[in-house]
């Protein structure tokens, strides 16, 4: 299993630039954010009409861009 470059990055204290992402309902949008230089996407479930389907396909390119991502349930029921 690979370090979560997020988590590795914040214990150094690095600073890390991200974006919510909550209208672009397209996974492949990850990977424009990484080619941009962006370190992190959270993915917003709770002001979105994402699917539980759609989030999955994200995690899952972000997995493969090797890219962190991060969400908030819907409702803002953590």
């Amino acid at each position: 299993m690979n370090d979560n470059a997020y988590r590795v990055r914040a214990e150094r204290g690095e600073v890390q630039i991200g974006t919510w992402v909550n209208m672009i309902r397209t996974p492949a949008v990850l990977t424009l954010l990484r080619a941009a230089g962006l370190d992190f996407a959270r993915v917003d479930m709770e002001h979105s009409p994402f699917s539980m389907e759609t989030v999955a396909d994200m995690g899952d390119a972000g997995a493969r861009a090797r890219f962190s991502l991060g969400g908030s349930s819907p409702g803002g029921q953590s």
